[in-house]
């Protein structure tokens, strides 16, 4: 926090705009977030966010809301988990990761 801020001094002392500094202000910054999400919802953010293609930081919150709502209703969230998991395809393209197995074999073990 104190390294981003001493960098933001020095962009303004460099003639930065102010709206610029917003982004040294979120600079390690964590927010906590509440959502609300129904099955659809959260079979979509499922399937984009437990992605090895995903952040790390999301892909981890991702697996383990998965986790939790495996736990807290089995039945209505099989299947759940990314495209390659729940449909059986990856949708990434060129991009594929390639572990297919190996991402299945992590979310059954959630």
């Amino acid at each position: 926090f104190e390294l981003a801020g001493e960098a933001a001094k020095q962009a303004l002392n460099l003639g930065a705009a102010e709206q610029a500094l917003v982004y040294f202000a979120l600079s390690g910054h964590t927010l906590h977030v509440i959502t609300d999400m129904n099955g659809r919802e959260l079979m979509h953010f499922c399937r984009l966010r437990t992605c090895t293609r995903a952040q790390w930081e999301i892909r981890k919150i991702a697996l383990e809301m998965l986790r939790q709502a495996r736990a807290a209703a089995p039945g209505a969230v099989q299947g759940f988990g990314p495209a390659c998991y729940s449909l059986g395809r990856c949708t990434e393209g060129r991009m594929c990761c390639g572990r297919a197995d190996e991402v299945a074999a992590q979310i059954d073990s959630l």
